[in-house]
C-alpha cells in the first residue's frame, strides 16, 4: 500500500473506494451527424465533462430569435420530482445558423454508488418549446465506485502508474 498512501487517499477510501460519474450515452457532439441534427430539433446536448459529483456541458440550439432560452431539466429519482437549471450564453459562440450554451449540474453530497442521474434539455424561443431528450431515452449519469486492490497480488500493476 506503500504506492497508494503517497497519493493522499484516507483509510476510508483505500477500504470502501471513492465515487465517480459515467455517462451512459456517446457524446452527441462527436457524431459526424451532429450539426444535422442540431438542424433537425433544434437544440441538442453537444458534450459533457464529469470532475467529482459535477457535470458540466455544452449545449447547441439553431439561431431562430435572438431571445432564447435554455434550461437543463434532471432528476435522480426517475422522474418522481425534479429540477431546472439555466443555460448560460456562451459569448461569441454564434457561427451564424447556432449558438452555445453551457450548463454545471452539481449533484448531492448523498449520491450513491447505483444512482442514476437523467436530464433532458429545453430550449424555448418565442413561443416554442423544443427538447433534447437523447431520442427518448434521456442522457443518464450513473455512479460508480473505484475500489482500490485489496490483495497484494493485485497491486503489482499499481508499479506502472
Amino acid at each position: 500500500m506503500a504506492h497508494l498512501s503517497s497519493t493522499g487517499m484516507t483509510d476510508i477510501q483505500k477500504a470502501i473506494g471513492t465515487r465517480h460519474l459515467s455517462a451512459c450515452f456517446q457524446q452527441p457532439g462527436a457524431d459526424a451527424g451532429f450539426m444535422q441534427r442540431v438542424v433537425k430539433q433544434n437544440v441538442c446536448l453537444e458534450n459533457t465533462m464529469m470532475n467529482g459529483l459535477t457535470i458540466t456541458g455544452t449545449v447547441r440550439v439553431a439561431n431562430i430569435s435572438y431571445h432564447k432560452h435554455v434550461k437543463v431539466r434532471f432528476s435522480v429519482d426517475n422522474w418522481v420530482t425534479h429540477h431546472d437549471i439555466p443555460g448560460n450564453y456562451v459569448a461569441g459562440s454564434c457561427d451564424g445558423p447556432t449558438d452555445r450554451f453551457s450548463f454545471s449540474l452539481v449533484l448531492p453530497s448523498d449520491f450513491s454508488v447505483g444512482s442514476k442521474l437523467k436530464f433532458a434539455i429545453s430550449y424555448s424561443v418565442g413561443n416554442q418549446t423544443f427538447w433534447d431528450n437523447n431520442y427518448e431515452q434521456d442522457y443518464v449519469f450513473e455512479c460508480f465506485t473505484k475500489t482500490c486492490p485489496s490483495k497484494s497480488s493485485d497491486q503489482a500493476w499499481l508499479h506502472f502508474l
